[in-house]
């Protein structure tokens, strides 16, 4: 199971996010750009990005560290109302420190789609989509992967 699936089925399990094939409560932007935070999303909602990624590593051992972003949004009716706002930062926090803590309970379980990632270098930012009234949580993940140079014998001649 890769990471975005692993993320789609914890939110089928969470009891704030209840996502389901009759509530999208979940989106793959990776692959489903058309979708992406579309008006068909019921919130609190999950979306995962993997928007870069960096090499690290030496000496014949080279990872490459894909950068996950996963975003815990809700929808805030009044985005004048600091109270709401407040609010909407509060639940998603308290939902993105859930997830937080499953991933490093399978981890620990040696679960394959988090086996990897790096926690301790994680980073959260508050996110504010005003003009379409989302706010919330950014949790940035790396996920290393080891780079298998002999590979490249697939697509070269020598």
């Amino acid at each position: 199971m890769k990471f975005p699936e692993y993320l789609e089925k914890l939110a089928k399990e969470h009891s704030m996010i209840k996502h389901s094939d009759d509530e999208c409560h979940f989106s793959d932007m990776t692959i489903d750009h058309a979708n992406k935070l579309s008006h068909l999303m019921h919130y609190p909602m999950i979306a995962v990005d993997m928007d870069s990624f960096s090499l690290s590593g030496g000496s014949g051992q080279y990872f490459f560290n894909d950068q996950f972003n996963i975003y815990f949004l809700t929808h805030v009716r009044d985005t004048c109302s600091q109270i709401e706002i407040r609010q909407a930062l509060h639940t998603t926090r308290e939902i993105m420190t859930d997830f937080i803590a499953r991933f490093s309970r399978d981890k620990r379980r040696q679960v394959d789609a988090v086996v990897r990632i790096e926690l301790s270098q994680a980073d959260g930012i508050p996110i504010f989509f005003k003009d379409v009234s989302l706010y919330g949580w950014c949790l940035s993940v790396l996920c290393p992967d080891i780079l298998n140079d002999h590979l490249c014998n697939n697509h070269f001649s020598i």
